[in-house]
Formats: C-alpha cells, sequence, structure tokens
C-alpha cells in the first residue's frame, strides 16, 4: 500500500512532487523478497529467519522513502536553487 499510494498521498499532503524512476523498484523487490522469509520461516518454523523478514520489510520502507528524498534532491540539483 505504501508503494502505490505514497506518489499520491505525500503531494496532496506535504505539497512537494515526487519524482519516480526505475530505482524505486529495488525496495520493492527487498520488500518483496521479505515475504518470501517470512512464508518460508513460518512453514519451517525457523524464528531467525522470520526475525531476518521483519529486518527487510523495515530496510525496505525506510530505502524506499530515503530513495523519494534523493530522488527529489537529485532532480533540484540538477535544475539549480
Amino acid at each position: 500500500m505504501l508503494f502505490g499510494h505514497a506518489p499520491i498521498i505525500l503531494p496532496a499532503v506535504t505539497g512537494l512532487r515526487v519524482q519516480i524512476n526505475a530505482s524505486v523498484y529495488a525496495p520493492l523487490g527487498l520488500l518483496h523478497l521479505s515475504l518470501l522469509l517470512r512464508i518460508v520461516g513460518d512453514l519451517t518454523e525457523w524464528i531467525p529467519l522470520r526475525e531476518a523478514s521483519g529486518l527487510l520489510t523495515v530496510l525496505s520502507l525506510a530505502g524506499y522513502g530515503g530513495l523519494l528524498i534523493a530522488i527529489r534532491h537529485t532532480k533540484r540539483a540538477r535544475r539549480g536553487p
């Protein structure tokens, strides 16, 4: 939900335009990997794998936010202040 709605909601709430490029798919892939690890961890009852999947989920969400900020600042730096 976050990956799909952030480009719509952030501009509405903050007034800032969100630029999207292909690099934002990397955190989405990491989120899918974390889901796969969680499913395998649940099926095998391997607790450390489930814990690792939670960490990957947090990293993917934080990475997505960081990428949106980095993309915005990169675009601004190219245009000038």
